[in-house]
């Protein structure tokens, strides 16, 4: 579905996206009338089409809203509006457990324990109500700046008095966390969430899931059949105690599991406090749960409402009011030019009227005038009197000031005599000329001075304050990089859009870039590429995104954009090398090592099934050392005879990636 930032839902102007899967995409949005920002969770347009998953996102709603807890997000609002259909939540600056352990590693016991106490707090209270979560994982636990945790996400929730299950085919889960009976599809109790709960606890001590197979359904088979290890194995600082605790917690068996979720936590309490008390809490992590939560959540936005949010959605409002003044303004000149012209034909038509008819009376006094002067001058030729003599003058007077010019040949004077001596008959000389023609010359009509096209529908360009900014900051080994080369180009086309070369701080930007799809990507003149990227409008980023190319996609969905930010960090290709198994060969089993990066804290290792794409590849994070045994790790080979794979390490500093290779391996 589009970008909804910088648009409206109801009352809620949205700000930004800070969460998507495959069922939903979370919002940030500022709801003026109430003064508050809220969280609200967008169902795709092609799912408000799909009656099983629009009453399954409803009834989310519903069964959330029967929760009042302090730690489950409550929802204020459940809205279908045209095709989309949305939740509104209490927004939290919280980043989820899932992040907090991707960037500091395992959690001490003491703040494990935490967690697990305020989410098997919520889980009580959900299955007090006959709730089963049925999905509780890192993913879907928040942990606010003051280390308070809060259970999300009950949108597989079963009701336990019997519903509909709405979810579809299959198992609805996380095969990774699932319990055995949930694989199998069997009757859920609560102990199901108990379950998930200790799987959960397991990762958050270890940095690892107890199971891990080379397929989705593999991993969950394991869950059914294999015992859960020790969590010692992998942190051999953990108390011997916590053991006897998990294995009762990820029992097959749901009647062997403890009986709610509150009882796992006080054994894992009682195991805390004995440790403590003996110096054998396990190994801790360099921060506390708050900080380590504060620095997850710093690249969230904020929980108030301030001027920036305010301005921000007054500027989004100011240019849609303009946008749709751009939408109308061709057909108001439009219909402004029509009408214009109709008002000027019709004075036109108007003013040529009353010249015609001010013509034809024009020419009925001439004719008349002329008649009368030609009847005078014949008169007069035959000896009239005075009188006839003023009439020839007084219409030559009046054809004088309408300007007609006459030309009369031999017009007699009379000259009076002292004595009455009969005149004799004067034989006319001068015959009166014919009456001028008359020729109608209409005053000049409305002739418009500017030519003005108009094309309906079409909007107007949009001037630079109305397109996109791209702009961000290119890092290596958690350090500017400046000199960088930034490339942006039209998805579309691959046509370049603009280069930059990135400053002392290592930063770029890009101006005017318009509504699409525009590829971006970063490289040095010694040979760095762009690997790992975050986006955001805030200015504290994490490059945590690791798109597996040189180059990432931005979209833009309106003109309106503001600033996109986006950081970039490069890595090396190359530069050290997969030594096991040896490109090409037909290796049996899966043992990968690789030779040391220096400066490099841990390693991420990923397998993908190249014959088979569509298997979810094996992956580990945070190995310290450079080499793994996945044979080992599976219990047996996990690769197939005639496929082949490709094997990737990536190599991190502390707080960044360095370099990264891959390699293709085949076996009979």
């Amino acid at each position: 579905m589009p970008n909804l930032v910088g648009s409206t839902l109801g009352a809620h102007h949205i700000l930004k996206q800070i969460g998507s899967g495959g069922m939903s995409t979370v919002y940030i949005a500022y709801q003026p009338g109430l003064e508050r920002l809220v969280a609200l969770k967008v169902l795709p347009e092609t799912y408000t089409q799909n009656p099983k998953a629009l009453e399954r996102f409803a009834r989310e709603a519903r069964i959330i809203a029967r929760l009042e807890h302090p730690n489950i997000i409550p929802i204020y609002d459940f809205v279908r509006e045209g095709g989309i259909a949305y939740l509104t939540m209490r927004y939290v600056q919280a980043g989820t457990v899932k992040e907090i352990l991707r960037s500091s590693g395992p959690l001490s016991l003491t703040d494990a324990a935490k967690i697990v106490g305020d989410i098997a707090s919520a889980l009580d209270h959900a299955h007090a109500h006959g709730i089963i979560h049925r999905d509780v994982k890192p993913a879907n636990i928040l942990v606010d700046k003051e280390g308070r945790a809060y259970l999300t996400d009950f949108g597989i929730a079963k009701l336990t008095e019997g519903a509909m299950d709405l979810t579809g085919t299959g198992t609805p889960g996380t095969p990774a966390y699932m319990a055995p009976e949930q694989t199998l599809d069997q009757p859920l109790t609560t102990q199901a969430d108990v379950y998930t709960l200790g799987v959960t606890l397991f990762e958050m001590i270890t940095g690892r899931r107890p199971f891990g197979g080379q397929s989705s359904m593999a991993t969950a088979l394991m869950h059914v059949n294999s015992p859960a290890p020790s969590p010692r194995e992998f942190n051999p600082a953990l108390p011997e105690a916590l053991d006897a605790v998990l294995q009762k917690a990820l029992a097959k068996d749901p009647n062997e599991r403890y009986a709610t979720a509150g009882e796992l936590a006080g054994a894992v309490a009682v195991v805390v406090n004995a440790a403590n008390l003996s110096g054998e809490a396990g190994a801790a992590p360099s921060q506390p749960l708050r900080e380590l939560a504060t620095d997850a959540a710093a690249d969230k936005h904020g929980e108030e409402v301030t001027d920036e949010v305010v301005n921000q959605v007054r500027r989004w409002e100011l240019s849609a009011r303009r946008k749709r003044l751009f939408q109308w303004l061709p057909w108001v000149v439009g219909s402004a030019v029509v009408l214009g012209l109709i008002i000027g034909l019709s004075r036109a038509l108007t003013e040529a009227a009353q010249v015609r008819v001010a013509a034809e009376q024009t020419g009925t006094a001439v004719a008349t005038l002329q008649g009368l002067l030609a009847d005078a001058e014949t008169a007069l030729a035959s000896g009239a009197g005075p009188g006839v003599e003023e009439t020839a003058r007084v219409a030559q007077t009046q054809l004088a000031a309408i300007g007609i010019a006459l030309s009369a040949t031999n017009t007699p004077t009379l000259t009076p005599t002292p004595t009455r001596t009969p005149v004799p008959s004067a034989t006319p000389t001068a015959t009166p000329t014919r009456r001028p023609t008359i020729t109608f010359i209409p005053t000049a009509t409305f002739t418009p001075t500017t030519a003005l096209s108009f094309v309906p529908g079409v909007v107007p360009t949009a001037g630079p304050d109305e397109a996109g900014v791209v702009s961000g900051q290119v890092i290596f080994r958690s350090a500017p990089a400046p000199g960088a080369t930034v490339i942006l180009r039209q998805a579309s086309t691959g046509a370049i859009y603009g280069t930059a070369a990135t400053d002392a701080n290592g930063e770029f930007v890009f101006q005017g870039v318009g509504v699409g799809s525009w590829v971006i990507n970063a490289t040095t003149s010694d040979g760095l590429t762009s690997m790992f990227y975050s986006s955001s409008n805030e200015p504290e980023l994490k490059c945590d995104y690791f798109a597996g190319r040189a180059s990432t996609t931005l979209t833009f969905a309106s003109l309106k954009q503001g600033t996109a930010h986006i950081q970039i960090c490069l890595v090396r290709i190359g530069g050290f090398e997969i030594t096991a198994p040896a490109a090409g060969s037909i290796f049996p089993g899966l043992i990968i090592s690789w030779t040391p990066v220096e400066g490099a804290a841990n390693y991420d290792l990923t397998v993908q099934d190249i014959t088979d794409p569509l298997k979810p590849p094996l992956s580990e994070d945070f190995l310290t050392q450079t080499s793994f045994d996945y044979t080992k790790k599976l219990g047996g080979d996990p690769t197939l005879s005639g496929h082949c794979y490709q094997i990737r390490v990536v190599a991190h500093s502390g707080s960044g990636p360095i370099a990264t290779t891959i390699t293709q391996a085949c076996r009979q």
